[in-house]
C-alpha cells in the first residue's frame, strides 16, 4: 500500500494535467504496469514465506531459502510473454515457478524438491485454450447478432424495449461467459495441480493431488460468490474456501522420518 499509493497518485494527477491520450500518461501507466509485475512476483514469494515461517510443528519451523529475487524475475518475464504469445506458453512458466517456490522451502532442517516436466499440461491446456477461444467467438457473435441495431421507424417504446434488451443480452452473455471460463479454467488447474502435486517430495513422500474440474469450478463459483456479495469484505473467506477444498483434495504418499526431521532441526 504505502508503494502502491503514490504511484497511483502520479498516474491520477499526470492524466488530469495531461490528458489520458498523452505519451507521458502511456508511459507512467506502463511503468506502473511493470513495476506492479515485479512486486506481485515478491509478493508471492514473500506469501509463501510467511505462511512457512507461522507453521510451526513441536517447535521445528518452516523456511523459504533465498530472498525472492529469482522469483520474482521470472514472474516478471511471465507477465511479459504470456501475452505475447496469447497465453500458449502458460504451462511452461507456471512449471518454472512452481519449481523455484517449492525447491526453497524447508521443514526444520529437510528441504522440500520439485521436479517436473511442463510437457504433460500442454494437451490439456490446448484443448482448454482452443476450447475457450472457440466460445468466445461464439459469445461475439451472438451478442453482436443479439444487440444489433434492425432497420425501421424509429419509434420510442420500441427503443426503450431494444435497450433492455442489450442490457439482459450483455449481463446474460457475461454471466454465461464467466461460467465457462470458471469451468474451463478449473479443468485445466485442477490437472496442473495433481501434476504438481505427485511431483513434489518431501523426505521419503511424495503428494497425491484428487481434485477434479466440477469440483474446483463448484469452489470457485462459492468463493466469486462471497466475494461479490459481501462487496469483498469477506476476500479471506473467498481465499478460504478454494484454500480448503485444495487441502481436502492433497494427501501425503509414502512415510517421513519426523523424528529425524527433529533432530537435524536442533542441531541447527
Amino acid at each position: 500500500g504505502l508503494i502502491l499509493a503514490p504511484l497511483f497518485l502520479i498516474i491520477m494527477v499526470a492524466a488530469l494535467v495531461l490528458g489520458p491520450e498523452s505519451r507521458v500518461v502511456v508511459l507512467v501507466q506502463s511503468a506502473f504496469y511493470l513495476v506492479l509485475l515485479m512486486l506481485w512476483g515478491l509478493g508471492t514469494w514473500r506469501a509463501q514465506r510467511y505462511r512457512l515461517s507461522n507453521t510451526v510443528w513441536r517447535g521445528i519451523r518452516g523456511s523459504m531459502r533465498g530472498n525472492g529475487g529469482g522469483y520474482a524475475t521470472t514472474y516478471f518475464l511471465t507477465g511479459l510473454l504470456v501475452p505475447l504469445t496469447l497465453g500458449l506458453i502458460v504451462p511452461l512458466p507456471a512449471t518454472r515457478l512452481q519449481s523455484l517456490l517449492v525447491n526453497y522451502m524447508r521443514f526444520g532442517d529437510k528441504p522440500f524438491s520439485f521436479h517436473a516436466s511442463a510437457a504433460p499440461l500442454y494437451r490439456r491446456y490446448a484443448l482448454a485454450w482452443f476450447g475457450m477461444a472457440g466460445f468466445l467467438s461464439v459469445a461475439t457473435f451472438a451478442i453482436f447478432a443479439a444487440t444489433m441495431t434492425l432497420p425501421g421507424e424509429p419509434d420510442a417504446e420500441i427503443d426503450i424495449l431494444r435497450q433492455r434488451w442489450h442490457t439482459a443480452a450483455l449481463v446474460l452473455s457475461f454471466a454465461v461467459g464467466y461460467l465457462a471460463y470458471l469451468a474451463v479454467s478449473a479443468w485445466y488447474r485442477a490437472h496442473q495441480t495433481n501434476h504438481f502435486a505427485v511431483h513434489t517430495r518431501f523426505g521419503g513422500a511424495s503428494l497425491e493431488g484428487t481434485m477434479t474440474g466440477p469440483g474446483l469450478t463448484l469452489a470457485s463459483i462459492k468463493s466469486f460468490l462471497v466475494l461479490v456479495l459481501s462487496l469483498g469484505i469477506l476476500a479471506p473467506v473467498a481465499e478460504a474456501i478454494l484454500w480448503r477444498y485444495s487441502i481436502a483434495n492433497l494427501r501425503i504418499v509414502g512415510e517421513v522420518d519426523l523424528a529425524a526431521i527433529a533432530q537435524g532441526a536442533e542441531t541447527n
